[in-house]
């Protein structure tokens, strides 16, 4: 049996300091109300301790256990990179608050860097109406964030 690869394409909408590391913002990846979405690595890069990048990235789509992708390969120009919806980033930042506190603190330290640097870059690059946020946060992920069936 053949394993069957899809490709997604993306447009880099900007990039935002995040705790001093850069971290890249993307349209999402399909047409349905949502924010933008983020480059997973650059965002491990900017929130996790060393230690935990990989392992992060590595299990970044279990943290979201339940959605159908949380995670997608997208092509970017002449790269392959992975990105990650809203919603899947902010679970990222949460886990990594909670690994470092050893208990879940809603909105800790990496989240709260994350949610300022990413709606202060949204409202700049990828401006939306109160209605159409509204829409996005019934529908973050868009079809990639749906549960898994």
């Amino acid at each position: 049996m053949t394993k069957t690869t899809l490709s997604y394409s993306t447009r880099m909408l900007a990039t935002a300091e995040l705790n001093g590391a850069r971290v890249s913002f993307f349209e999402p990846p399909h047409s349905e109300p949502d924010f933008p979405w983020v480059d997973l690595r650059e965002l491990t890069a900017a929130v996790c301790p060393p230690s935990l990048r990989a392992q992060m990235v590595r299990n970044a789509a279990k943290i979201c256990r339940g959605v159908q992708q949380p995670v997608l390969t997208v092509t970017n120009g002449f790269d392959e990179i992975e990105i990650v919806s809203h919603l899947t980033a902010q679970a990222v930042c949460a886990t990594i608050d909670e690994l470092e506190t050893g208990c879940p603190d809603p909105h800790g330290l990496a989240e709260e860097a994350f949610l300022a640097v990413a709606f202060d870059t949204y409202s700049k690059c990828y401006p939306m109406t109160v209605e159409e946020v509204v829409a996005a946060m019934g529908n973050l992920g868009g079809s990639f964030g749906r549960p898994a069936h």
